[in-house]
């Protein structure tokens, strides 16, 4: 058996796979906070700039492989099954790496996203340590990570990884599950604070007991100051 150790300094992606994770040692760490933040939508606005393309991409893409199958039964029956409608081609034997580029990396092939000093500016004087939790792609958030200036303030970024067999993301139990096994096994926090823009997410949240809050985008830092800088 393999065991990995975290040593070096900078924002770590670490995949969401329980056995994985178990082999990892993480270091200790001195902080009495964790801050689990969502990225879409939470850290920076995704719907207004990318929302329609993306919808856009993936029906076109859902609609050339699935032909006369498609229906909204079938979406919702993804959903409830993978937590994200794009797995569910995986059953068609439609190569992960094809639904990436042809949907995910698409969508955000000529985005990118200005400096946010005043979002960094807030996360640096937030004391605790900071992860990231997103069903996104770890090449795409880490640039968009960078271009915001926000990257070297986060310690961890948990992403599916699609070529699993079974792919534990969010919504579904199983990916905050690997999170909770982290702060339970692994480290020792006072408090646990989940930011997503969803309510499904935030109520999984709950649902372990951290402190989940409901915000987005716009909201995020006056949440932030009032939360942790007053």
């Amino acid at each position: 058996m393999f065991v990995y150790f975290l040593i070096a300094d900078g924002l770590q992606t670490i995949f969401l796979d329980m056995n994985n994770v178990k082999e990892i040692n993480f270091k200790k760490s001195p902080a009495k906070n964790l801050l689990i933040f969502d990225f879409d939508q939470t850290l920076y606005d995704f719907k207004e700039p990318l929302g329609e393309i993306h919808n856009e991409n993936k029906t076109n893409f859902l609609k050339k492989h699935l032909k006369d199958e498609y229906s909204k039964e079938l979406l919702d029956r993804y959903k409830e099954k993978y937590g994200i409608i794009l797995l569910g081609l995986k059953e068609k034997g439609i190569p992960v790496h094809e639904i990436l580029n042809s949907v995910i990396f698409k969508t955000f092939s000529n985005f990118s996203l200005p400096p946010d000093v005043e979002l960094a500016e807030i996360l640096r004087k937030i004391p605790g340590d900071k992860w990231i939790f997103t069903n996104n792609q770890p090449a795409i958030v880490e640039r968009l990570l960078e271009e915001l200036g926000i990257k070297n303030e986060f310690e961890f970024l948990f992403v599916p990884d699609f070529y699993l067999e079974n792919t534990p993301c969010k919504p579904k139990r199983k990916s905050f599950d690997i999170l909770n096994y982290i702060i339970s096994n692994k480290r020792s926090y006072d408090s646990i604070y989940f930011l997503d823009d969803s309510e499904e997410n935030i109520s999984m949240g709950e649902e372990l007991h951290w402190i989940s809050i409901l915000t987005d985008c716009s909201v995020l830092k006056e949440h932030l100051k009032k939360i942790f800088l007053q």
